[in-house]
C-alpha cells in the first residue's frame, strides 16, 4: 500500500483498485517522549469523511494507543469484535521507546525483502531485545527477521533456523497469542523439519489471530499446495491477493498454485497478466525443478518469460528440461527454490 502513501490519485479511484469502501487516513507526530496519532474513517467511494479523532501519550504506551484506535474505528463501522479480540485490545505492554524505536527500523529493513535488508532487519531486532529482554513482541520481532534472512538466503541455514525457532518459542512462552510468533514456528516445522502436522497447527493459530495478514496465507497457501491439497491452496492464494490486490508477487502466487493443481490453462493466464513490464523476474524464482506437465503446455506458459529467463537462467534450463524429465516433484520447500 505504500504506492499509494503520496497518491496521485483520487481516492474513488484508490478505493475502486483496492475494492474497498472506506479507507483509513492518519498521522502520527512525536515530540520527545509524547506522541500524538490522528486518525479519520472516509467512506472512500464518495469520498465523504464520517469520523475523525485524535490520541495523544506518552511513547512508551504507544501500543495501547494503538489498541485504542483499533478498537474505536470497529466501532465505528460495526465490526464484531470477538471477546478474545476485546482482551488482546485491552492488554498491551508498555515499551520502551529506545526499544520500540529499533524495532521499528526492524520492520522497515524487513519490508524491503532483500538479503542485506534481512540482515538489518535482525542487527536491529537484537538492538531492540537488548534494550527491553521482557518484552514477547520483540521476541517475536527477531524471529520474524531471522526467518526472513534464511528465505532471503542472507545466511547459513544451520546458524539461522535453531535461533528463529528459539526466539518464536520464548515469544510464545511470555504471550501465545502472538500470531508473528506462531507464523515463524510454522514455516520452520514446514520447510526444515518437515513435521507437517505440527506446520497446520500452527498455521491454523497464527490465522486464527490474524486472518487478514496476506503473508501468513500466502506461505500457508504454499503448505497446502506441498500438501497436494491444491484447490484449497488455490483459494488461500486468492484469499491473500484480495488482501493485497495490487501485489505482483500476490499475482504472481496465484498463478503457482494454479500451476501445481495442474489446472494449467488457469496458470498461463494468470502469468501473462502478471508478467508486465520489468517487473518479469519476480515469476523466475518460483518455478518447480521438474515440470511433469506435455511439452505443449510448457511451450504455452515459457512463451509468457522473455528469452533470457527461460534460455539463460538456471530456473529456465531446468524448466525446460524438466518436461522431458517427465519427473513429478510434489513437495514444494520454497526457500530450496530461490534463485
Amino acid at each position: 500500500m505504500m504506492q499509494y502513501k503520496k497518491p496521485h490519485k483520487p481516492l474513488p479511484q484508490i478505493a475502486r483498485e483496492l475494492d474497498v469502501d472506506a479507507v483509513i487516513e492518519g498521522t502520527a507526530v512525536r515530540s520527545g517522549g509524547r506522541v500524538r496519532i490522528t486518525t479519520q474513517l472516509v467512506l472512500a467511494r464518495e469520498d465523504k469523511h464520517v469520523w475523525a479523532q485524535r490520541y495523544e501519550g506518552d511513547l512508551k504506551n504507544i501500543l495501547a494507543l494503538q489498541d485504542d484506535v483499533a478498537r474505536d474505528i470497529a466501532g465505528q463501522i460495526q465490526v464484531r469484535v470477538t471477546p478474545q479480540e476485546k482482551a488482546l485490545l485491552t492488554t498491551a505492554p508498555v515499551v520502551n521507546s529506545e526499544a520500540y524505536d529499533a524495532y521499528l527500523k526492524s520492520r522497515q529493513f524487513l519490508f524491503r525483502r532483500t538479503a542485506e535488508g534481512a540482515r538489518k532487519s535482525v542487527e536491529y531486532a537484537e538492538r531492540a531485545l537488548a534494550l527491553q529482554p521482557d518484552s514477547p513482541i520483540l521476541h517475536a520481532g527477531l524471529a520474524d527477521s531471522l526467518i526472513t534472512m534464511n528465505l532471503m538466503g542472507a545466511g547459513p541455514v544451520r546458524e539461522i533456523i535453531p535461533r528463529a525457532k528459539a526466539a518464536a518459542e520464548k515469544a510464545l512462552q511470555m504471550d501465545n497469542s502472538l500470531s508473528q510468533a506462531h507464523y515463524v514456528l510454522a514455516m520452520i516445522h514446514f520447510n526444515y523439519d518437515w513435521d507437517f502436522p505440527a506446520a497446520e497447527r500452527e498455521f491454523n493459530r497464527a490465522l486464527q489471530l490474524e486472518p487478514n495478514s496476506a503473508e501468513i496465507r500466502t506461505f500457508h497457501g504454499f503448505y497446502l499446495s506441498a500438501m497436494g491439497r491444491h484447490d484449497q491452496a488455490v483459494e488461500e492464494m486468492q484469499r491473500a491477493l484480495r488482501l493485497d490486490p495490487l501485489s505482483l508477487l500476490g499475482n504472481r502466487n496465484v498463478g503457482s498454485a494454479l500451476y501445481y493443481a495442474r489446472r494449467y490453462d488457469e496458470a498461463v493466464k494468470q502469468f501473462e497478466h502478471t508478467a508486465v513490464g520489468p517487473e518479469i523476474r519476480v515469476i523466475r524464482g518460483w518455478f518447480p525443478v521438474f515440470v511433469p506437465e506435455p511439452v505443449s503446455s510448457l511451450r504455452a506458459l515459457s512463451s509468457v518469460l522473455p528469452k533470457r529467463v527461460c534460455g539463460q537462467s538456471p530456473c529456465g534450463r531446468r524448466l525446460l528440461l524438466g518436461a522431458r524429465s517427465r519427473l513429478n516433484l510434489c513437495l514444494f520447500v520454497p526457500s530450496r527454490l530461490w534463485c
